[in-house]
C-alpha cells in the first residue's frame, strides 16, 4: 500500500511544486532494495545450491523473471526457468540452420548419386534431355564402339538399332533424313540427330550427370582431351585407314601410299605412337590422368583397327592399349556386345581366313601351269569336226576345175594326156597306193584303139 500511496501524492499535488521535493521518499524504497540486491549479486548463487528455496521462492513473484535477464548470474542461478525457456525459444533459432543442413545432405547425396549411378532411370530424370535414346550403328565398326561403351558403363538407359550397312540402309530417305552424310554411328533423342563419334560423346558427357566421369573437370585436362579427340580424326584415322583399307576392302591405297602411312604412325618423334605417349599419356595412365576418358576410348579404337594388319606396337603404346581394354571391358564390345552379334572380332576372324586362302591359292600356281594348256587342248575338239568337214569337200571342189585346166590348154594334142590326167587325180584319191599308175597305162590302150 506504501507504493500505491506513494503513486497517488503525486497526482493530487502535480500543481503545487514545493511539496514534489519532499518525494525523497523514494531513497528509502531504495533501501528496501537491498532485500532485492541480496539475490542480484548472483555470483554467489554458484557457490550456495543449496540456497533452492529461497530460490523456488522468486517465481511467485512476476515482475522478477523479467528483471532477470538484465543479469546472466540470475537466470543461471534458477535451474527452473532456463529449463522452460528454451522449450519456447530454442525451436526457432534451431530451425533455422537446420534448413541449410539439410539442403547441404541432399546436394551431397545427389552428387554421390550422379557419380556412381546405379539406376538409370534417375540418370534420365537427372539429364537436361527428352526423349529415350537410340543409337544406330554398325558394331563392327570401331567408330561406333566408343559412344556405345559410354552409354553402357554409364547406365544410360538406350536402345541399339543395327544398321544394315552394307545393304544400303544408310542411303533411304529415312535414314538420309536424320543423317545427310549416311554414316554409322547416329545418334536420337527425340527429334534430335547427332552422328561422328566424337561429337556423339561430347553430347552424352555433357547432357547426363552420369557420363562426366568419362569426361574432365581440370580445364588443362580438359583442353588435353579435346585436343586428343581432334587428333584422332586429323592424324590418326587418315593413317590407319590408308593401312587397313585395302585389306577390309574397303578401298585401294597405293603401296607408296601405305609405305608412307606406316612411317607417319611409326616413325619419329612427330609419329602418332610418339605423340601419344609423350604428350597425351606423359607418364600417366590415361589421357585425362588417372581416370578413362572419352579420348581414351576414341585413340585405342582407332589405334585397334590395325589389328587386322598385325601392325606392330611400341612397348608403350601396346602397354596403353591393354589399360584402356581392361577398364572399360573392350572385349564385350569387340565381341558384338555379349549377345551373339556379330563384332569386329569376327569380322577380323572372317577376313584373316579369306586372306590364308588366297595366299595358299597364290602359292599353286607353279605347280598349276601347264592347266591353261590342257584346258586350250580340250577346247580345241569341239570346233574341229565343223571345220574337217568343210576342209575335206573344198580340195575336192577346186581339184577337179584346175585338173580340167591344165587339161584344156593343151588342145592340140590327143585326149590321151586327158584320159592320163583323169585317171590320175582320179584314183589317188580313192587309193594311196602307187598302184594305180598300173591302171592308168591300161587306161592308154584304150585311147591308142580308138
Amino acid at each position: 500500500m506504501g507504493c500505491t500511496d506513494s503513486k497517488a501524492a503525486p497526482a493530487k499535488t502535480q500543481k503545487n511544486a514545493p511539496p514534489a521535493k519532499p518525494e525523497p521518499a523514494k531513497p528509502a524504497a531504495k533501501k528496501e532494495e537491498p532485500k532485492a540486491a541480496v539475490i542480484a549479486p548472483a555470483p554467489a548463487a554458484k557457490e550456495l545450491p543449496k540456497e533452492a528455496p529461497p530460490a523456488a521462492e522468486q517465481p511467485k513473484d512476476a515482475p522478477k523473471p523479467l528483471d532477470a535477464p538484465q543479469d546472466p548470474a540470475a537466470v543461471i542461478a534458477d535451474p527452473k526457468q532456463p529449463a522452460e525457456e528454451p522449450k519456447a525459444e530454442e525451436p526457432v533459432p534451431a530451425g533455422e540452420p537446420e534448413a541449410p543442413a539439410a539442403a547441404a545432405e541432399e546436394v551431397k547425396a545427389q552428387e554421390d548419386a550422379d557419380a556412381n549411378p546405379k539406376d538409370a532411370e534417375a540418370v534420365v530424370e537427372a539429364s537436361t534431355v527428352e526423349g529415350p535414346v537410340t543409337l544406330r550403328m554398325v558394331r563392327l565398326s570401331t567408330n561406333c564402339i566408343a559412344p556405345w561403351v559410354v552409354l553402357d558403363r554409364c547406365g544410360i538407359e538406350h536402345t541399339i538399332a543395327d544398321v544394315d550397312l552394307m545393304g544400303g540402309e544408310t542411303r533411304n530417305p529415312e535414314y538420309l533424313a536424320m543423317n545427310p552424310m549416311h554414316c554409322v554411328p547416329t545418334l536420337s533423342t527425340g527429334d534430335f540427330h547427332l552422328w561422328e563419334s566424337n561429337a556423339v560423346m561430347r553430347f552424352i558427357c555433357n547432357n547426363y550427370p552420369a557420363a562426366q566421369a568419362f569426361y574432365p573437370s581440370d580445364p588443362e585436362d580438359i583442353a588435353l582431351t579435346e585436343l586428343a579427340l581432334d587428333f584422332k580424326q586429323t592424324m590418326l584415322a587418315p593413317n590407319v585407314s590408308k593401312v587397313t583399307y585395302s585389306t577390309l576392302g574397303f578401298g585401294s591405297f597405293t603401296e607408296e601410299e601405305q609405305a608412307e602411312a606406316r612411317k607417319k604412325l611409326s616413325e619419329g618423334d612427330d609419329s602418332v605412337f610418339a605423340v601419344i605417349e609423350k604428350k597425351f599419356l606423359n607418364g600417366r595412365a590415361f589421357v585425362g590422368g588417372d581416370v578413362t576418358s572419352v579420348a581414351d576410348l576414341a585413340l585405342v579404337t582407332g589405334l585397334k583397327f590395325l589389328d587386322i594388319v598385325d601392325f606392330e606396337y611400341p612397348e608403350a603404346i601396346n602397354a596403353y592399349i591393354a589399360r584402356v581394354s581392361a577398364a572399360v571391358d573392350l572385349p564385350k564390345y569387340y565381341g558384338g556386345g555379349g549377345d551373339g552379334s556379330y563384332g569386329v572380332d569376327a569380322h577380323f576372324a572372317s577376313v584373316r581366313a579369306k586372306q590364308a586362302a588366297a595366299a595358299e591359292a597364290a602359292a599353286q600356281p607353279a605347280a598349276a601351269e601347264p592347266n591353261p594348256a590342257d584346258d586350250a587342248a580340250a577346247a580345241e575338239p569341239n570346233p574341229t569336226p565343223a571345220e574337217e568337214t568343210p576342209a575335206e569337200e573344198e580340195p575336192a571342189a577346186p581339184a577337179a576345175p584346175a585338173v580340167e585346166e591344165e587339161a584344156a590348154k593343151p588342145e592340140h594334142k590327143a585326149a590321151k594326156p586327158t584320159a592320163k590326167t583323169a585317171a590320175a587325180v582320179k584314183k589317188p584319191a580313192t587309193k594311196a597306193t602307187p598302184k594305180p599308175v598300173a591302171k592308168a597305162s591300161a587306161v592308154k590302150k584304150p585311147a591308142a584303139k580308138k
